[in-house]
C-alpha cells in the first residue's frame, strides 16, 4: 500500500464501498488501528457511514463500532434503522451496549431494545440502572456460571455445546452459584480439565471467592484492581446473588474517561464539543478562564528560563 493511501485510508474505504467488494473491505479495515477506523470513518459522509454498516455483517459492524469513541459510535448508531442498530448493538459486549443506549434518545434506545433478542435486551436494561461509574455500570454480563451440584462431565459437556457462544466471552475462571444464583465459589479451568468427570464442582471449587457489590464506586474497583492482579471481580446483588463480571480494563478506561471529562469541563468544553446552545458569555468565560491559567503558568516559565540564563 502506498504511503498516500496510508494517509487517507477513508479513501479506500470509499473505493471498496462504491465497489460493494465486501471481502476487500473487511480485510482492510481489520488492518487499521482503532485510531484510524476513528479517523476514516469520520471522514465518510453520513451515507457512506450508514453503506458500511449496513453492507457488513453485524458482527463485522459491531466490530468497527468497538473500534470508535462512544459520540462517534452514536451518531453512526442514530442513522440505522431500529432493527440494523439492534443486530449490531447485540454483537457489543454488554457494558458497551449500555453506555451506547443510555445516550441515546429514550425513544430511540426502546426501539432498539425492543428488536434485541428478549435475553439480551433484558441484560442491558439491568444494567441500564445501575450508575455508569460503579461495578454495576461497568460489569459485562458474559460470564459462564453452573449449579455447584453439577458434576464436571456436565459442565464440559456444555461448553463443547456452547463454544460458539463462550468464544467472545473470555473465559478465565467459570463461577459457581447455588439454587438461588448465590455467588458460592470459583472455579479454574486447570482445574476443571484435570478433574474426575464424576466430580461435583461443590467439591473442588475455590469457596468463598473475592467479590464486589453492584454499587461498588470507581474508587472501591480501582483499588480492588491494585491489589489484586486477576482477570476480573465477580459482581453480586444484596442478596450475593452473581450479576456480572467487572474487567480491570472496563476500570482503566472509564478512569480515563473520568479524566478527560474533568479536563475538558476545566476547558469550556462537554462532551468533546463546545456547548452550543450554551450562552455565549458564559461559554466565553470558561474558555478564557482556563486560556488565561495557561497564560499565566507560560509567563512564569518564560521567566524562570529568561533569569537563568541572564545568570549565566
Amino acid at each position: 500500500m502506498s504511503t498516500g493511501v496510508k494517509d487517507r485510508p477513508w479513501e479506500v474505504l470509499r473505493q471498496f464501498l462504491a465497489a460493494g467488494d465486501l471481502l476487500r473491505l473487511k480485510g482492510f479495515l481489520s488492518e487499521l488501528s482503532p485510531a484510524e477506523t476513528a479517523r476514516a470513518i469520520s471522514r465518510l459522509t453520513a451515507q457512506e457511514q450508514r453503506k458500511l454498516l449496513t453492507i457488513l455483517e453485524p458482527g463485522d459492524a459491531a466490530y468497527v463500532i468497538k473500534e470508535v469513541s462512544d459520540a462517534q459510535a452514536i451518531d453512526l448508531i442514530e442513522d440505522l434503522s431500529a432493527e440494523s442498530a439492534a443486530a449490531i448493538v447485540d454483537e457489543i459486549p454488554s457494558n458497551r451496549q449500555a453506555d451506547l443506549l443510555a445516550e441515546l434518545d429514550r425513544e430511540d434506545a426502546e426501539a432498539i431494545l425492543q428488536e434485541m433478542a428478549p435475553e439480551e435486551s433484558e441484560d442491558v436494561r439491568r444494567l441500564l440502572r445501575y450508575d455508569p461509574d460503579t461495578a454495576g455500570g461497568l460489569m459485562i454480563t458474559e460470564y459462564v456460571a453452573y449449579k455447584e451440584t453439577d458434576r464436571v462431565s456436565d459442565v464440559l459437556r456444555d461448553l463443547q455445546s456452547k463454544r460458539e457462544k463462550y468464544r467472545d466471552y473470555h473465559v478465565q475462571y467459570l463461577y459457581v452459584v447455588d439454587e438461588g444464583g448465590k455467588l458460592v465459589g470459583v472455579l479454574r479451568m486447570h482445574d476443571l480439565l484435570f478433574a474426575d468427570s464424576d466430580a461435583i464442582l461443590s467439591t473442588f471449587m475455590l469457596r468463598e471467592p473475592l467479590k464486589l457489590r453492584a454499587y461498588s464506586t470507581m474508587e472501591k474497583l480501582r483499588q480492588f484492581f491494585d491489589e489484586h492482579k486477576l482477570f476480573g471481580v465477580p459482581v453480586v446483588n444484596r442478596h450475593d446473588q452473581l450479576v456480572g463480571v467487572v474487567l480491570p480494563r472496563a476500570v482503566k478506561e472509564a478512569s480515563l474517561k473520568d479524566a478527560n471529562r474533568q479536563y475538558l469541563g476545566l476547558s469550556g468544553i462537554i462532551g468533546g464539543e463546545e456547548l452550543r446552545n450554551m450562552p455565549l458569555m458564559l461559554r466565553s468565560g470558561r474558555r478564557f478562564s482556563w486560556l488565561s491559567i495557561n497564560i499565566v503558568l507560560n509567563i512564569v516559565a518564560a521567566s524562570v528560563i529568561a533569569f537563568t540564563f541572564a545568570r549565566a
